[in-house]
């Protein structure tokens, strides 16, 4: 027996967290039924680029909070860079993906954030 079928909406919210800050919310269109995580991370930065919203918190490194970039795909190269660093997390109703390529199963009511990391200080 099939499962149903459940399909993927044209577009999602994602949500971007700075734990003890800020909570943005953008629409991202998604183009396959198969997004990766890198796909997300591409139309996150995309949609903010558009909106005018600097971009987020995931291009920009602990080491240097106050860098813009100068195109979309310049943040969109800081962002990958930022993911495999540590930067940032993304959750899919409520779990992390597993790398870049990782498929992601979404559906019409799934839930994506992007929480900010910061490293805890020393005592």
């Amino acid at each position: 027996m099939n499962a149903p079928h459940i399909p993927v909406p044209a577009e999602v919210n994602v949500i971007t967290r700075v734990p003890g800050g800020s909570e943005t919310t953008v629409r991202v269109p998604l183009d396959t039924d198969t997004p990766t995580t890198a796909q997300l991370i591409r139309g996150k930065i995309a949609a903010e680029w558009r909106a005018g919203i600097p971009v987020g918190i995931e291009s920009v490194s602990p080491e240097a909070p106050a860098a813009r970039w100068s195109s979309p795909e310049d943040a969109v190269r800081h962002a990958l860079d930022g993911y495999r660093a540590g930067w940032y997390v993304v959750q899919v109703d409520g779990d992390q993906p597993g790398g870049l390529d990782s498929p992601l199963r979404l559906s019409p009511s799934s839930r994506i954030c992007f929480i900010r990391l910061y490293p805890l200080e020393e005592p």
